[in-house]
């Protein structure tokens, strides 16, 4: 894990604080430090050291307002820590002349857009939380200034943050060979066929790293279609590192139920006649259409199309009755994108619409928070 620190203030509390990370958190974890203090310096850094996370400290300066920017603009996620500089009294300072403008211009922004905000106490947690900028808070308290936590301890607690950070939406993050192994794996664990599955994406899958395993594995249990990615590996004689994303945190949607983590979602039965599958298909465009729908809907789909035996004419005439040749098209086109299902398996042919445009997005966006 490689991690850029960024100070651009001269209080010596902070860069003691900074100091103490530096020193202390390659020993906490697998992990390379660079600490910068100048936006230059911060720019160039951002640029030749790709480092995993950014960690912004202290409040109050444009410098974080446009190192954040920056971070974001470079597909960087970043993690925060104000240091007590965003309690009450000294947002109350100078309030109207100076503190007001820096609020408007970027410092809410930056406490809004980070992924994480590490208070280093009970008390300016507090306070955040009263701001209501943020829902994602973390507490590590600062050994500078309690005895209750040693520095390798609190440099312990920040690589886990970083860690759950880099374990959400890890969609986002993916390579674009990363995602294609995905969608080799969806396919082989809906067919349980390796001949469905050419010779290319199969060597792809083989290349995987270790950290292109655990964003795929994460993102499969956070989207319940982990039992199809690990079948999928398993019919493509692949060895995976020994993952537990069930008990790794992240960070998820606040719309969403935390525990969406719970494997408690079943495959439907496949529809066993015309009328039933274009029931199915129509409840599922529905969705679609309100944005609701989900990845493990989109495996299932490619599963009961896979194991269905239908009258294709006579499907035809239903889907033409209840005016869903154009929104099957889309929902196929989008099917197809994320799980490889083969043309020809319908009655229509997938098309590019308005709504499998509107199911990849959904599916891209999902877990973002």
């Amino acid at each position: 894990m490689r991690i850029l620190l960024f100070n651009p203030t001269s209080n010596p509390m902070i860069t003691t604080y900074v100091d103490m990370m530096r020193e202390n958190l390659p020993s906490a974890g697998n992990t390379e430090v660079v600490v910068v203090s100048s936006l230059a310096a911060y720019r160039k850094t951002l640029a030749t050291f790709s480092p995993d996370i950014v960690h912004l400290h202290g409040a109050w300066k444009y410098s974080i307002g446009a190192a954040a920017f920056l971070a974001l603009r470079h597909k960087t996620r970043y993690v925060y820590t104000p240091h007590g500089q965003l309690e009450p009294w000294v947002i109350r300072t100078h309030y109207w002349k100076e503190k007001l403008p820096q609020l408007l211009i970027y410092q809410r922004w930056v406490v809004t857009h980070a992924y994480a905000t590490v208070c280093n106490g009970a008390m300016e947690c507090s306070a955040l939380k009263k701001l209501g900028w943020t829902p994602r808070i973390e507490v590590v308290y600062n050994p500078l200034v309690t005895s209750s936590i040693t520095p390798i301890e609190a440099c312990q607690q920040l690589s886990a943050i970083y860690q759950k950070v880099l374990d959400s939406d890890t969609f986002a993050m993916m390579s674009a060979a990363t995602r294609q192994a995905l969608v080799t794996l969806i396919k082989a664990g809906t067919t349980r066929d390796s001949r469905w599955v050419d010779s290319e994406a199969q060597s792809a899958c083989h290349q995987l790293n270790g950290s292109a395993w655990r964003q795929l594995m994460m993102y499969a249990w956070q989207e319940h279609i982990y039992e199809y990615v690990k079948s999928g590996a398993g019919v493509l004689r692949l060895n995976p590192p020994m993952l537990t994303p069930a008990s790794y945190p992240c960070y998820v949607p606040a719309k969403r139920n935390p525990r969406h983590h719970r494997q408690e979602v079943l495959p439907p039965t496949p529809p066993a006649n015309n009328k039933s599958m274009t029931i199915y298909i129509k409840s599922l465009v529905r969705q679609a259409e309100k944005g609701h729908i989900t990845l493990r809907q989109i495996v299932d789909f490619s599963c009961s199309v896979r194991q269905a035996l239908l009258e294709e004419d006579k499907l035809a005439e239903y889907l033409r009755d209840n005016q869903l040749y154009k929104p099957l098209g889309g929902l196929l086109q989008a099917t197809g994108t994320l799980t490889a299902l083969d043309q020809g398996l319908m009655p229509i042919k997938p098309c590019q619409n308005r709504l499998s445009k509107k199911i990849i997005r959904t599916i891209k966006h999902h877990l973002a928070v």
